[in-house]
């Protein structure tokens, strides 16, 4: 009877120390793939990792108005640090817009007017008339057709020099966010970095079908496109045109930053409408530091 009892107390202690074991096993386990995953490079999203911007909050006026000029807004310093910053990223936190930052419908309009004033998304298409001419009509554009499909989201550079759960407790500037927004339509595509300050697109990546040797670069869009990212110009600005690289810079003594056009193609067999092959280019702008 005695044996039996002395049985029963060390099984119930033994099962006492398994369940406490496993627990603090499990816990390290949990703790272990928490720092794993935290510390590996992808997307991770958070609830307020920014800061509000204290610039915009101490003049409601300036908040209300619309940021056609980045160089009013931001300083040279910090134009150059939210470039540096979100070209060599290591990972995007996302993350909701805090004070100070434009909304993503507002980031979308931003988008779509970008577009339009870059005349992107606009192709000419040839055509044989009633009366036997050649003629051309020029397609909608993606800001203006109806089924385009838009959507964005916000998120901040991560460096990943160091532990990423220490560098996504520390709050990040709020002009070092972006929002990504993606537009498409038909064989056209549009994804566009636009900083969640200023409003202005500061990165663009243009991708559209064409027949094979129809793409034609416009170089001159690259002072268009430094123009509309809020940069400022002077008399001693420089452009300079490689065609064996497909690369154009554009390049100002007043600002920190340069802009960089390239492009890239390829030939791709498409039967979906009746072609063989068909020329798939994409065309990127985007700011880079001195």
């Amino acid at each position: 009877m005695i044996k039996r009892h002395i049985n029963t107390i060390f099984l119930l202690i033994f099962a006492m120390v398994f369940i406490y074991g496993s627990m603090v096993c499990m816990n390290a386990i949990l703790k272990e793939r928490q720092n794993t995953f935290l510390n590996e490079s992808g997307i991770t999203t958070v609830q307020n990792p920014v800061k509000a911007w204290q610039e915009i909050a101490d003049n409601e006026a300036d908040s209300n108005s619309k940021n056609d000029n980045s160089t009013e807004v931001l300083s040279n310093e910090q134009i150059e640090d939210a470039v540096n910053s979100w070209n060599n990223r290591k990972a995007d936190v996302l993350h909701s817009p805090v004070e100070g930052q434009i909304s993503m419908e507002e980031a979308i309009d931003n988008g779509k007017e970008w577009l339009n004033d870059m005349e992107a998304g606009i192709a000419e298409k040839y055509y044989i008339n009633e009366t036997g001419e050649e003629a051309y009509v020029i397609s909608k554009s993606l800001s203006a057709a109806s089924d385009t499909v838009a959507y964005a989201t916000l998120s901040y550079a991560l460096a990943g020099t160091g532990d990423k759960q220490d560098e996504i407790s520390k709050p990040a500037e709020p002009y070092n966010s972006f929002w990504t927004v993606r537009l498409e339509i038909s064989d056209f595509i549009a994804v566009l970095y636009v900083n969640a300050v200023t409003g202005n697109v500061w990165g663009a990546e243009l991708s559209e079908k064409y027949d094979p040797g129809e793409f034609k670069p416009d170089y001159n869009k690259i002072e268009k496109f430094w123009k509309l990212a809020g940069m400022e110009s002077s008399d001693s600005d420089w452009l300079n045109i490689s065609e064996k690289d497909s690369k154009v810079i554009y390049e100002s003594v007043a600002e920190p930053v340069y802009a960089v056009m390239d492009y890239r193609s390829h030939i791709i067999s498409d039967y979906t409408k009746g072609k063989k092959y068909v020329e798939y280019v994409t065309v990127e702008y985007k700011l880079e530091t001195k």
